[in-house]
């Protein structure tokens, strides 16, 4: 799998687009600044609007190709994070640290899914927040992007079950214009999410 990642970042054009992911970008706004981590964050679009907006960011992502591409988009946004190259079961941070993770269409096999969502849960700091966007099942029939296994897709309901032991904000199923980049450019059948975990 790392080396279809690989592959799709090491083509001339940015996959997913300049632009920050359009969600992100609107919840990002009602948040008061902190550390932040981006999960799978490609080549840093999401990364670099954060860092220009005040926040400290972390970011990981397990391939290679994409981590260069997204240090060498920081220097000539003129913008500085850390980045690791890691995958998602991998991946060490410190709980209680995080006041925000953003999750962009990242799709796991369901333990892995499960053991990170609780990882995403500990690195929170007390009143921290997660903000995600997944592709939801009924995308599989659309063919406008996202895994072409269903086991990969995901339910609102097993998002609920993940996230159950945190404050569920917003959990909606919604068919969205995407604006991201050649592979992300049509409609779409999302699940958005807005957790908090507990004071």
């Amino acid at each position: 799998m790392k080396e279809f990642w690989n592959d799709r970042y090491s083509k001339d054009d940015i996959a997913y687009g300049r632009s920050p992911n359009s969600f992100f970008k609107e919840q990002l706004w009602d948040q008061k600044f902190g550390r932040l981590l981006l999960p799978a964050e490609g080549v840093g679009r999401d990364a670099v609007y954060a860092v220009k907006k005040g926040w400290l960011v972390h970011a990981f992502d397990y391939s290679e190709v994409a981590a260069a591409k997204a240090v060498v988009n920081a220097y000539h946004e003129g913008v500085k994070y850390e980045y690791q190259v890691s995958d998602v079961v991998s991946f060490e941070t410190a709980d209680d640290f995080y006041h925000l993770v953003s999750v962009s269409f990242l799709h796991l096999p369901e333990n892995s899914r499960r053991i990170f969502h609780k990882k995403l849960i500990k690195c929170l700091v007390p009143g921290g927040k997660i903000i995600a966007e997944y592709f939801s099942k009924k995308q599989f029939e659309k063919n406008t992007g996202g895994p072409r296994n269903i086991e990969l897709l995901y339910t609102e309901k097993q998002i609920r079950e993940d996230f159950q032991d945190i404050e569920i904000l917003r959990l909606s199923e919604e068919l969205v214009q995407l604006h991201n980049g050649a592979y992300h450019q049509e409609e779409a059948w999302v699940i958005r999410f807005i957790g908090q975990k507990g004071e």
